[in-house]
């Protein structure tokens, strides 16, 4: 009985899983965001590289690269910027409706916007816009069918110069 039990709420869970994992954000609703607000997408590149350190800022935490982390996960206040500076990517965040903020590279020659995330870290999904400074090769033509992701564990999908949209697992 227990062996039934565990099986039954095993593949429920799994297709619970699954279910969430296959409603993202479509590729429709974010070129629409990205046309509608392009200046502001490019104002949140322009911040991440004026405070070019922190790796990682969401509405919780930030993240400076080689330090702890801060926010309500690590401590009371940011660190990297001021208060206000948070709440400046915050607003930009609810805006251009980015549920996970944005990480950077080391770099800084790739910057991510989050825009939906799925699931776990180690066996998720997350969906959203990339600025990058290098050559990236993003010839998918939908990210919304998750088949993309079968072989291989990004894709991605240009928009205009240096901005695609990514999926990542």
């Amino acid at each position: 009985m227990a062996l039934l039990l565990a099986i039954t709420f095993g593949s429920v869970s799994c297709a619970f899983v699954w279910d969430e994992l296959t409603e993202m954000v479509s590729d429709v609703e974010l070129v629409r965001k990205f046309e509608d607000n392009r200046s502001d997408f490019d104002r949140l590149v322009k911040m991440s590289d004026e405070d070019g350190r922190v790796i990682r800022i969401a509405y919780d935490f930030t993240w400076v690269h080689g330090e702890r982390i801060s926010g309500e996960m690590g401590g009371d206040r940011p660190i990297g910027f001021s208060e206000q500076r948070w709440d400046e990517y915050k607003q930009l965040f609810r805006k251009l409706k980015l549920k996970k903020g944005l990480s950077r590279s080391e770099t800084g020659s790739l910057i991510f916007l989050l825009a939906d995330t799925k699931g776990l870290v180690t066996g998720g999904l997350q969906k959203g816009y990339m600025f990058s400074r290098e050559a990236k090769v993003c010839d998918d033509q939908s990210l919304d069918d998750l088949e993309v992701l079968k072989e291989k564990n990004f894709a991605c999908k240009s928009l205009d110069g240096p901005w695609s949209l990514y999926i990542s697992r």
